[in-house]
């Protein structure tokens, strides 16, 4: 287990009034919990937190419940408590006490009982010794101990005593002892309680003097080579062979630092007096004094040893009787209550001299905290209410804070208190709501309608500042942050105006105003890194910016010169406050919570580690104040929020680094499953399902301790350009996908640390309806039958037959085939011709049924200009001398013959020039196709002297455009897949009449050479 340094809250003199507790967020029933009367907690070797109640037992992993009760395979719902063994397997002890009947043990997700007593006879409890890995059954009654055989499923007798009734077990190091307590007597009688040891099988007196009259719970081996024992009175003794038996009084001090032990320990709950103020005491042989946390919860806690345990990320858990606790030893709540109501609006913190620490509130003024409770400040500071933010210590050691004036007292400005009984101003009848020093010693003083004004180390020298105001060039008035480069720039924000950069040697300030609220940057809080670089916490979230020495001006923007980071852990909003902690680490406050970004890791990879504290995490401010931030001399920091004032120290954060990692669970279309990994690395073949088109991917993350509720996922599907925002669901659902080939990726986020990709390739199918065959089938034999119904039905027949043949073609609209059976019906009995006709017309159809079979919506220009001419020749056999058309020479299409077009790209855009430019011609028209080539493009134009669109238009010839529409989504959707577009351009009225009217139309197409088609 990782090392964290831990610290000693002090108690205030009785009856006084604490304002200061250890964050802590409950769990209940409206989480998930079976139950909030909880009667024990565990947290098992992989993190897990397991809860025990009358209803069943509870299992959390950091975001959501998973609960096990006589219907998941429990022996009872009625849980005591919570064992685990050395294979990971957890084990409940049932019934009302320690000693029951039945057990239950929890492999993975399935649980079954143990009928104890039925089996072995008597009742016994579980207890686990770590140093022999094995999994005892304590028996009553039957004075010995039952070892678990995992290879026969049985308990069996292994530690036999004749004296008497075993009452607890322990282990502890360094010592290693297997501690027992024996019982001679009911432990209601005043008998006395021996200790023993078990040594190479045999029990062992460790002391020769009994304890008399006392309920043991716990004990182990001290440094001094004593005995501690805790009561159920939360007392404490010790034994030395010289003393005996004597109270144990842990000293009244704070040791520098405690190092979390990883070896068995008592974390013990007790009330402190205080109402609804708790103590949590940790402790263990290596360290007897302990580590002390106070926090509040009106909530009563559950007796017992069981009531409290230490997680992995060193936070605890608590067992109560509303509900389960998470108690913070990083975060310290100072909030607003009756006691503290001078936190609200809390502006500016600050450390006097002697250790205390200030708090400036704009509604009450000063208030401070002793080391022991907050209380509002000395008689001294009354005067002065109204407290703005920006706080600062002079050389002397002096806090600086900033001051506006009430309608009975108008003064506004920089006052200097000693914290102790002194306060007078260094700066008088000027409002300012920032102060900042420099690496120099230069101080930056943010004012309030004047810009910035920045001065020597020493304040008291009013001939000393320089002021950057509007005579500048500055536009930003106020100033509400400030942060010098290394290359003596002075930076300035303000979130509602925008940035503003004062160059020494120009002797100018340049103004980056916001005017497009939804991009331009707007700054409120600024700092600059030990590596010179700075950052800036903006309306649009925390921004990096690498400083350089040369920067032109003229064209610097801060939205394109800025990069985000954090947006994925922190999210866009605006960021109220940054603090340097020490050379690697930034500490961030925005309006959801506070982030700690390790500089380290941003500048070794790129990728910033950052980990946000939100109320489940400890911090529940829940935004933050402006700039209202402040270190003590500890390292620990102070943060302002609405909800009043919280400490946090960050050397009690342990982080992972550990990457996040997750498995792809199964994959459900419809009502089946298609589970992983069986299929991974295939492409799965969805089956068609009649229960609907809906997909759904599950995830399984794999359980990290530390922080597992930060655990997001992202995803792309195919063609998507970029990944998912992240989020916290493991149920990834895409409604009524169309059928085709996917590939979906999945990637998980924790902490700035991003997962391996997992890919999930999958084929939605096409019902028999959605596919070309039937429409192509159904035209083909429409064609066929028509054909045979015009030559061997008499014309009364045929005219009838005709009629419903034609309503079928004009419902498939097929564009080529239509228009050729029209001509058809006149001349069916001129045979060549119709020969002929029908010849081009199959030709056609057999290309179109090829690129079918192949699913293709793509072929050869070559092919599409076979397509073009079958259908031109069509059209002439029915116009006549009325249309004549002329096509590309056979050398350009030898030379852009294979270059790959979409399917009837050109044939479409000859029919609209037919049946609507020149079919509505009185005299002849033309239709000509040109081809021409450049690098990168196929240009194709389709030309016609038809009537032109706007004329067309007007007399109502346009047609259902569904070829056009069709065109623009088969183009839409290839132009998406490539860098080079697909495009249509159009020329109206190309051509001047002996009126001087415009006629006639010009497509121009252009189509890469180089283009993708498939979707595989």
């Amino acid at each position: 287990m990782k090392k964290l340094c831990a610290f000693l809250i002090f108690l205030a003199s009785y009856g006084g009034l604490l304002a200061q507790y250890h964050a802590t967020v409950t769990y209940s029933t409206r989480d998930g919990m079976l139950s909030s009367e909880l009667s024990s907690v565990f947290v098992d070797s992989k993190g897990y937190v397991w809860t025990s109640s009358a209803s069943g037992l509870s299992r959390f992993d950091g975001q959501s419940f998973r609960n096990f009760t006589v219907e998941d395979g429990l022996a009872l719902n009625n849980v005591y408590s919570i064992r685990e063994d050395a294979q990971g397997r957890i084990w409940c002890n049932h019934g009302e006490s320690s000693y029951n009947s039945f057990f239950s043990v929890i492999e993975g997700e399935r649980a079954r009982p143990i009928p104890f007593t039925e089996r072995y006879g008597f009742e016994a409890t579980l207890e686990y010794n770590p140093y022999d890995k094995e999994l005892w059954a304590v028996s009553r009654g039957a004075q010995g101990i039952w070892v678990y055989d995992p290879a026969r499923d049985t308990f069996q007798l292994k530690y036999q005593n004749e004296e008497g009734t075993i009452y607890f077990f322990y282990s502890a190091d360094p010592f290693r002892n297997r501690l027992l307590t024996i019982r001679n007597n009911p432990p209601s009688s005043r008998a006395p309680v021996d200790l023993k040891k078990l040594e190479n099988g045999k029990w062992e007196y460790i002391v020769d003097a009994p304890i008399y009259n006392i309920n043991l719970l716990y004990a182990f081996g001290l440094p001094a080579g004593g005995i501690l024992a805790v009561t159920l009175k939360g007392e404490w003794i010790q034994y030395h062979a010289e003393s005996g038996w004597t109270p144990f009084i842990p000293e009244n001090k704070q040791p520098d630092s405690f190092d979390f032990f990883d070896q068995p320990g008592i974390v013990q709950v007790k009330p402190t007096g205080r109402p609804s103020v708790w103590e949590l005491i940790d402790i263990s042989a290596r360290y007897p004094l302990g580590l002390k946390f106070l926090f509040f919860s009106n909530h009563p806690i559950t007796a017992g040893l069981e009531t409290a345990k230490r997680a992995p990320d060193g936070t605890y858990w608590i067992a109560s009787r509303n509900g389960l606790i998470h108690l913070f030893p990083a975060f310290v709540d100072c909030p607003i209550r009756e006691n503290t109501w001078f936190l609200s609006d809390l502006h500016a913190i600050a450390e006097a001299r002697d250790g205390r620490v200030w708090f400036g509130s704009y509604t009450y003024g000063f208030s401070l905290f002793d080391g022991k409770e907050v209380r509002q400040g000395p008689d001294f500071t009354a005067p002065y209410q109204k407290v703005l933010p920006g706080t600062l210590l002079d050389e002397k050691g002096d806090m600086m804070f900033w001051l506006e004036g009430d309608s009975s007292r108008s003064v506004n400005g920089l006052l200097r208190l000693d914290g102790e009984s002194k306060a007078d101003w260094i700066i008088r009848d000027t409002l300012g709501f920032f102060l900042t020093r420099a690496y120099d010693g230069q101080i930056g003083y943010g004012l309030a309608g004047h810009g910035l004004a920045i001065s020597t180390p020493t304040p008291d020298c009013p001939g000393c500042k320089k002021i950057l105001g509007p005579e500048k060039g500055m536009k930003l008035l106020n100033v509400i942050t400030a942060v010098k480069d290394r290359f003596g720039r002075w930076w300035m924000g303000r979130p509602s105006a925008g940035l503003a950069c004062y160059d020494p040697v120009l002797d100018t300030v340049f103004s980056y105003l916001r005017t497009d609220q939804k991009l331009d940057y707007g700054v409120m809080s600024s700092q600059m890194d030990s590596r010179g670089n700075l950052w800036f916490g903006t309306t649009h979230g925390l921004c990096f910016y690498p400083t350089t020495k040369d920067i032109d001006y003229a064209s610097f923007r801060p939205r394109e010169a800025f990069i985000p980071i954090g947006l994925e852990e922190m999210g866009p909003s605006q960021v109220n406050m940054l603090k340097i902690l020490d050379e690697e680490t930034l500490l961030a406050g925005n309006q959801q919570g506070i982030a700690l970004i390790d500089l380290k890791s941003f500048y070794e990879t790129g990728q910033a580690r950052v980990y946000f504290f939100q109320e489940k995490d400890g911090y529940s401010g829940p935004g933050t104040e402006q700039n209202c931030v402040w270190v003590d001399r500890k390292g620990q920091v102070w943060i302002g929020s609405d909800a009043g004032a919280h400490r946090f120290n960050p050397k009690y954060f342990i982080r992972s680094d550990r990457p996040p990692a997750f498995e792809v669970d199964s994959l459900t279309f419809g009502n089946r499953a298609y589970l992983m990994p069986s299929v991974a690395g295939k492409r799965i073949r969805i089956k068609q399902s009649r229960y609907g088109a809906n997909l759904a991917v599950f995830l399984t993350p794999q359980h990290d301790p530390v922080r597992p509720a930060h655990l997001f996922f992202s995803y792309k599907l195919s063609s998507d350009s970029t990944f998912s925002t992240p989020s916290k669901n493991r149920l990834i659902e895409f409604p009524n996908l169309a059928p085709g080939a996917y590939t979906l990726q999945v990637r998980a986020h924790k902490d700035g640390l991003v997962s391996e990709i997992r890919e999930v390739r999958f084929r939605i199918p096409r019902s028999f309806w959605e596919t070309p065959w039937p429409w192509l089938i159904s035209a083909i034999l429409l064609a066929a039958g028509y054909w045979f119904l015009q030559v061997n039905r008499n014309r009364q027949k045929m005219e009838k037959n005709k009629l419903q043949v034609q309503a079928i073609v004009n419902q498939l609209n097929p564009h080529f085939i239509n228009n050729a059976l029209q001509w058809v019906q006149i001349r069916v009995y001129k045979d060549q011709e119709a020969v002929s006709v029908i010849s081009k017309l199959g030709e056609n159809i057999r290309l179109v049924f090829k690129n079918s079979r192949e699913k293709k919506a793509f072929h050869s220009l070559k092919e599409e200009m076979l397509l073009v001419e079958n259908y031109l020749f069509i059209q002439k056999k029915r116009f006549g001398n009325q249309l004549e058309y002329q096509l590309p020479d056979a050398s350009q299409l030898e030379r852009f013959g294979q270059v790959q077009v979409p399917l009837m790209q050109v044939q479409i855009h000859c029919e609209n020039a037919v049946e609507h430019g020149i079919r509505n011609k009185e005299d002849m028209g033309m239709v000509r196709i040109g081809l021409e080539g450049d690098a990168d493009y196929l240009h194709i134009t389709v030309e016609d002297d038809g009537i032109g669109r706007r004329r067309a238009g007007e007399i109502g010839s346009k047609g259902t455009q569904q070829g056009t529409k069709m065109l623009e989504n088969l183009r839409d959707i290839f132009n998406k897949r490539n860098i080079l577009p697909i495009t249509y351009e159009y020329e109206d009225d190309i051509f001047l009449d002996s009126k001087g009217e415009g006629h006639g139309t010009r497509v121009h197409i252009r189509i890469p050479k180089s283009y993708r088609y498939e979707f595989d």
